[in-house]
């Protein structure tokens, strides 16, 4: 009983993520890696949100087909991303 109370608890911590989310955390790698940019913790969370739920509901094929790193480099410059997370 401890046990499966334990499982369910790990399973609802660490959150399933749609497809326009997942790009948040794409979005941020690349703004990191390419750009040199430190996105706070706060800021990624916020983009999560605004992906969460219904709000991004119709746009998920859309995610699901352009989440590279080359299509958001195809989509958003260093500094429109700078602006975006608040980055530094």
């Amino acid at each position: 009983m401890i046990r499966s109370s334990f499982m369910v608890a790990v399973l609802a911590l660490s959150g399933c993520h749609n497809a326009c989310q997942d790009i948040c955390f794409k979005m941020r790698d690349y703004a990191e890696s390419e750009c040199g940019l430190v996105v706070p913790e706060g800021d990624l969370d916020a983009c999560l949100d605004a992906q969460a739920g219904s709000n991004s509901r119709d746009q998920r094929g859309v995610c699901r087909d352009y989440n590279t790193q080359h299509d958001i480099a195809d989509e958003w410059g260093c500094e429109e991303l700078q602006d975006y997370f608040d980055a530094q």
